[in-house]
């Protein structure tokens, strides 16, 4: 594996140090690595100096963010300022807003592609997208071991997901005897929407409203299919 560029490491490090509290540039390295997926062997490829490289780039991109204003200075753990925060909310409305240009059908693709990422089976070969014109209420179908999770998309630009459709979702379920599923959406959940889920007692569904959506494509590195 080719090791992420220096570019690649701001956002999800700016990310790390604000959900997390880092201490070190190594523990910034080992939580980092992680992120990328990379094993011992590529976090210690060398440069001809003798230094680690994956090291190297995380340390740099701490002294960049530091000089750029995005990480105070001489306090630890590490704290993201105003500027980082800021900046990170600018980058997630950016990914809704490219999500909301999408059409229904590939926003559906775009769902089960993440949901393929987040329970890390094959998107190709584990994930179902059921047909528009008869799908039941159910957009598509992960494929899992021992289970199938289930899905509804609806890529809305305003509005918010009334209960109407959420309790259509759950017959939908009911329908073909399901009982985890995801609701995406770009826009977000009513106060009765996040209640009716909220009291469910058969049914098992998450839902991923429009911020969480933008956390999740930088958490599972799925900038680029937006």
């Amino acid at each position: 594996m080719v090791l992420p560029r220096y570019a690649d490491i701001h956002l999800p490090l700016i990310t790390l140090i604000m959900k997390t509290k880092v201490h070190t540039i190594k523990e910034a390295e080992v939580f980092l690595g992680q992120h990328f997926e990379l094993t011992e062997e590529e976090r210690n490829i060398k440069l001809d100096s003798g230094r680690r490289q994956f090291y190297t780039q995380v340390n740099f991109s701490i002294m960049l963010l530091k000089r750029n204003g995005y990480i105070f200075k001489e306090i630890k753990p590490f704290i993201a300022t105003l500027k980082a925060r800021n900046h990170l909310k600018l980058v997630k409305q950016y990914y809704i807003n490219e999500l909301k240009g999408l059409t229904d059908t590939q926003f559906e693709h775009f769902s089960g592609i993440l949901l393929a990422k987040m329970f890390d089976v094959d998107y190709i070969n584990d994930v179902e997208i059921t047909p528009p014109q008869n799908d039941g209420g159910i957009d598509g179908i992960v494929h899992l071991k021992d289970s199938d999770i289930y899905f509804e998309s609806k890529c809305y630009s305003k509005n918010s997901i009334p209960p109407l459709y959420l309790r259509s979702f759950v017959g939908a379920l009911e329908g073909v005897n399901g009982k985890r599923g995801f609701f995406v959406t770009t826009s977000n959940y009513s106060r009765e929407s996040k209640e009716y889920i909220r009291d469910l007692s058969r049914h098992d569904i998450t839902l991923i409203d429009g911020q969480k959506l933008a956390q999740l494509i930088i958490d599972y590195k799925i900038m680029n299919m937006t």
